[in-house]
């Protein structure tokens, strides 16, 4: 991923719901992750709700056991003010994971 396009991130949070997931949807559906794929070495978690199943199936299907699935059944896309408690709770135990430096 280069650098105008981790730029274009906080750009998207300016937007709606629909804006956003299209803009991601566009995003996604014509950048080749292989090679993003192919370099993770830990298994990373994917936090989502419900209408992004079909997204979690694609990750677990192309990172099998590096991806760790975490479906939010209540609440919607933004996870982190639906239920903070929780989506706090698998950050940090991701951090936690980190090796020490």
């Amino acid at each position: 991923m280069g650098t105008g396009q981790l730029l274009a991130v906080p750009r998207l949070s300016l937007c709606s719901g629909t804006t956003i997931d299209l803009s991601l949807l566009s995003f996604l559906s014509v950048t080749d992750f292989s090679n993003a794929f192919a370099r993770i070495n830990r298994s990373i978690p994917f936090a989502y709700e419900p209408a992004l199943q079909p997204n979690a199936d694609f990750l677990k299907a192309k990172l099998g056991d590096k991806v760790r699935l975490e479906r939010f059944d209540e609440d919607g896309h933004a996870l982190f003010v639906d239920d903070p408690v929780r989506f706090n709770r698998l950050v940090e135990q991701f951090v936690q994971s980190l090796p020490k430096q």
